[in-house]
């Protein structure tokens, strides 16, 4: 499978659609690069990433440490295999993060839905 970047209506707000992993990493840091650079939460619709490995919780963490205090990385939707990854790491308990579910702005307890 690809994977694909889409920005939203929001310059801070990105769909991820695909496969996050080793290969595709690079493109992922590159399109979101310039979006790091000012205040302001970062917004990560994970509803289309079907699969995402420890690469993909190694870019969550260096995006937390690039945006430092000037905003938190929100993750939006996550399903599946997805959404399994980021409770068995704990991702809403990592500084800045926050892990919204249904698309509905609402936080989701990940492990309800493992």
């Amino acid at each position: 499978m690809s994977f694909s970047v889409e920005p939203d209506s929001d310059p801070r707000t990105f769909r991820l659609l695909g496969e996050l992993d080793l290969a595709t990493e690079g493109r992922l840091m590159q399109r979101l690069g310039p979006s790091l650079n000012g205040p302001g939460d970062l917004h990560l619709d994970l509803q289309g990433l079907e699969f995402m490995d420890s690469t993909g919780i190694h870019i969550l963490i260096k995006l937390i440490r690039r945006l430092g205090d000037r905003g938190r990385v929100v993750l939006r939707s996550p399903t599946g295999e997805v959404a399994r990854v980021l409770d068995l790491v704990g991702a809403e308990g990592f500084p800045n993060v926050i892990v919204e579910g249904k698309g509905d702005g609402s936080p989701m307890a990940l492990s309800a839905k493992a």
